[in-house]
């Protein structure tokens, strides 16, 4: 019997700077010699995904992503002053009563804390004119189309647009108008973009979530505080239910990495390195043939196998 041939897809979830950790987890299959055939990508998964796809070299993955941190267009948008001050002082408490309150100032006369010129340049420096025909890996994103409450699928057209909109984190960066579409970030409704994989013609899906634990809760004093823990508890969630039809879920530990560190790239990289290399194993076992017979035989028992 001639066994089927696996084509292995990956889900890379968003996350902000901790989608950094996707990185390692490519650097891993790289290294074990598992091919990637296909790509879906939500928010940083769809700007590591869509990078990887078009170079499918993770040392000149590595290096353009520290270009990029080091950009002066990325130092301008300033993303720390979106992290709150640690700390019980009364001065980490009004540096932090101020943030709250400038922020929601300017969230109630723009539709975005960040300027549509500065986060276009960006994303122009990334992937300049390359569009979805030139990716070396089949390649789709993911973004919510805020007027219809669709989710919308991207594959065709100019890559830099496609992931911009992926990755527009509703009133942090401006959304993206596309003829009667205006889309924000896809991790919004569909932050593992797993039966996007599958659509893609995979047959096997290895997703990568990069928060599956709500972190400590704080004290919650807040209206800010309080809204932004139960966006926490919802996010979470809702990743546990779409990473439930893939084949293996590669979970980094990056809980303590804030969405705007990423000057802990280094850092996020190893995290996704560990992660993949405590699974690899499983990894090995769900991108067999083998086990894609099983798969085909057993449905939804296939995890028995592993």
């Amino acid at each position: 019997m001639i066994l089927p041939e696996p084509v292995i897809g990956l889900a890379l979830a968003g996350g902000g700077a901790k989608g950094i950790a996707h990185i390692g987890v490519i650097e891993v299959l790289e290294e074990e010699g598992i091919n990637i055939d296909r790509i879906a990508g939500t928010s940083i998964g769809a700007i590591i995904g869509a990078m990887y796809a078009l170079n499918p070299d993770i040392h000149l993955l590595k290096q353009k992503v520290k270009e990029i941190i080091n950009l002066d267009a990325y130092q301008k948008l300033a993303l720390g002053k979106f992290k709150p001050r640690k700390g019980e002082t009364w001065l980490d408490k009004w540096v932090n009563r101020f943030q709250e309150g400038a922020l929601l100032t300017e969230l109630l006369t723009k539709n975005a804390l960040l300027s549509k010129k500065e986060t276009d340049e960006i994303f122009h420096y990334i992937f300049g004119e390359k569009t979805f025909n030139d990716t070396k890996i089949p390649f789709a994103s993911t973004a919510l189309d805020l007027l219809t409450g669709k989710d919308v699928v991207m594959k065709r057209g100019d890559l830099w647009e496609a992931v911009r909109a992926s990755a527009a984190i509703p009133a942090i960066f401006p959304p993206v108008r596309q003829k009667d579409k205006l889309l924000v970030d896809g991790g919004v409704t569909a932050n593992i973009p797993v039966k996007l994989a599958f659509d893609l013609g995979a047959n096997i899906v290895i997703a990568v979530m990069l928060k599956s634990t709500p972190s400590s809760p704080g004290k919650l004093n807040t209206a800010l505080e309080i809204y932004m823990r139960s966006e926490e508890l919802t996010y979470i969630k809702l990743c546990k239910i779409l990473s439930k039809g893939a084949d293996l879920v590669i979970k980094p530990d990056v809980e303590g990495v804030y969405w705007t560190d990423f000057d802990k790239m280094e850092f996020c990289i190893e995290k996704g390195r560990e992660a993949a290399k405590r699974q690899l194993k499983k990894i090995k076992a769900v991108t067999s043939r083998e086990y894609l017979v099983c798969k085909k035989l057993f449905g939804k028992h296939k995890s028995l196998w592993l």
